[in-house]
């Protein structure tokens, strides 16, 4: 990982005076040797649409590794990509956000998303000695796991403007969310702040940053993943096969309260766990980001795909009925989300049970986020 640190200081050093915000460069960290380049660091101005690609040649050469791998070496890195891409400005939008989830986690080692372990690394927040164990994180937009948080990353993706940034951020006890411009004063040294905040390293957040703190709030939300392998009826097909995609399928219980709990987003946007308001909105299919090994939780968020789903009142009711004959599907919550997904890369789907829940509700043995 060290080549990643390594990246991210070129990144941070060069990013606001040699390219334009918003711009689609990337720094890619290519592992093997690709057709015409050896393993090593290079700046494209786009992301190239497959490895070794030659089309689009580098800007920049960072570094460059001329060495052998061993046999052994080579088994240590399966599971690896063959190249890691770290987009400079990765999203579009205006305003950046991060969710800080305060809860005690039972994971044996820290996890770290590449691009808050880079940056910290490369700010020397954290020490390499601190993270000999560390192992990347596979989450969907998850930053950082230790035994005590959850990190959710929505830097330049948090919508285009401050009050649906705000809208967004769940109400759920234990929450943290911090909120700011990317076009206003120096970006670059914003989220350098906000990094030394969020490891603990400054107690103070800067002027631009606006900070919400739900730590006291009541209403949380728990969710379950259930496998549909033995679901005896047939499945819909997705629009596209290899990308990820949700439909809401049933929902019951206190609209508002779940909304609340939620957060709300914007336009044609939906969260898998966002209830439901009247019966169209079971018919419309919500497109996910690529997702690789990672599995979606109620605040995956998904935009409304063009195509309309044509599941039946019929299936509908026999995937109800199917889903709360298993174990942990009842329960006392004030509202209950089905959302049916599709998993592109593993072409396999499951059901994502969200539980709209009080505080002080301890019966449901689920995970809590």
């Amino acid at each position: 990982m060290d080549n990643v640190v390594t990246a991210y200081r070129w990144l941070m050093a060069n990013r606001s005076r040699a390219f334009p915000k918003g711009c689609d460069a990337v720094i890619m960290y290519q592992l093997e040797k690709s057709r015409c380049l050896p393993p090593g660091l290079y700046v494209y101005r786009t992301c190239p649409s497959h490895f070794g690609c030659t089309a689009e040649r580098p800007l920049m050469v960072l570094d460059q590794f001329n060495f052998v791998c061993q046999p052994e070496q080579v088994r240590s890195w399966e599971g690896l990509p063959r190249a890691i891409t770290i987009g400079m400005f990765p999203g579009r939008e205006h305003f950046s956000a991060l969710y800080v989830i305060s809860r005690k986690l039972a994971i044996p080692v820290l996890e770290y998303g590449n691009r808050i372990y880079g940056e910290a690394r490369a700010l020397e927040i954290i020490e390499s000695y601190s993270t000999m164990n560390a192992i990347p994180c596979e989450h969907h937009e998850v930053a950082m796991r230790t035994e005590r948080e959850c990190v959710i990353d929505l830097r330049w993706k948090g919508f285009e403007t401050k009050t649906a940034c705000l809208k967004a951020i769940p109400k759920v006890r234990g929450l943290q969310a911090v909120v700011w411009s990317n076009h206003s004063g120096d970006f670059q040294d914003i989220e350098c702040k906000v990094l030394a905040w969020l490891f603990g390293v400054s107690n103070t957040l800067p002027k631009e940053v606006q900070l919400m703190d739900f730590k006291r709030e009541a209403l949380g939300v728990r969710y379950i993943l259930m496998d549909m392998k033995l679901f005896p009826g047939v499945l819909p097909m997705p629009p596209i096969r290899d990308v990820s995609f949700f439909v809401h399928t049933y929902f019951t219980g206190d609209f508002n309260l779940a909304t609340t709990a939620i957060g709300e987003v914007p336009g044609t946007r939906s969260r898998i766990g966002s209830p439901c308001p009247n019966a169209s909105a079971f018919s419309v299919w919500y497109s996910l980001p690529a997702m690789g090994y990672c599995q979606p939780t109620p605040f995956s968020c998904g935009v409304r795909h063009g195509h309309t789903s044509t599941i039946s009142e019929a299936f509908k009711r026999s995937l109800l009925e199917w889903t709360l004959g298993k174990d942990g599907t009842s329960c006392l919550a004030v509202a209950v989300q089905h959302t049916l997904c599709y998993h592109g890369g593993e072409r396999k789907y499951k059901m994502v049970l969200s539980h709209t829940v009080m505080d002080h509700d301890t019966t449901l043995n689920m995970f809590k986020l």
